[in-house]
């Protein structure tokens, strides 16, 4: 019969095998992802990818998926040029926002603020990360089949989100976004084929409304 002081470490040794990830899960180890993460984006410059994105809200009948390509010029500078559907258009050139619908001839600018407009993608886009000020950071829970993604959550009220799930490479680099809505909606950025680069053409970052078109300006 095995002694009372064995029995324990076999108890104590149950416990440990039964928790998911052990301590790998607490704040401390959030917060070192986090800080990966930020080291990471601050060692890009530019980056190219495929995406794939997937809005889901109560207001849809369905998932509405959407994919093309990203080119993206840190700090401030997006192009989200869309297959699906063909023609859309999303630019950043550091200064506004330009979102073309040509099946409406309607372009929407908005101008940038200081962090880069807060849609939650725009983590990608800041100079340099200051997560820890800006966000609680913890873990999110885990996708089947995947790991554990990290959890941001705004320290201000009033924020368009309530958090961002990011899921990383294994360099720390994103390679999913999910954006959580007030209302528990989710928009879902994918990202795939990943190429960085230290130059990228600046005509990538430029909209010009063509001629006809609408143009609707809104405040951040």
């Amino acid at each position: 019969m095995p002694s009372i002081r064995a029995c324990q470490r076999i108890a104590l040794a149950a416990v440990l095998l039964a928790s998911p990830a052990g301590a790998a899960d607490g704040p401390a180890s959030a917060s070192a992802q986090a800080q990966r993460l930020e080291d990471r984006l601050a060692g890009v410059k530019g980056v190219e990818a495929e995406f794939v994105q997937i809005v889901d809200t109560a207001a849809l009948p369905e998932p509405q998926v959407e994919s093309g390509r990203l080119s993206l010029d840190r700090p401030g500078k997006m192009r989200w040029e869309y297959r699906r559907p063909k023609g859309k258009l999303a630019v950043a050139d550091g200064k506004d926002t330009w979102l073309w619908l040509p099946e409406d001839q309607v372009a929407i600018t908005v101008p940038l603020d200081g962090n880069g407009r807060d849609s939650g993608v725009s983590l990608l886009m800041g100079e340099r990360l200051d997560l820890s000020a800006r966000f609680t950071i913890d873990w999110g829970p885990a996708p089947r089949g995947q790991t554990r993604p990290l959890r941001l959550r705004p320290k201000t009220s009033g924020a368009p989100y309530d958090a961002l799930l990011v899921h990383t490479d294994p360099t720390g680099f994103p390679t999913q976004i999910i954006v959580i809505d007030p209302l528990g909606g989710r928009v879902t950025y994918k990202f795939s084929d990943l190429r960085f680069t230290d130059k990228l053409d600046p005509a990538l970052f430029r909209f010009t409304p063509p001629p006809g078109a609408t143009v609707q300006r809104a405040t951040p």
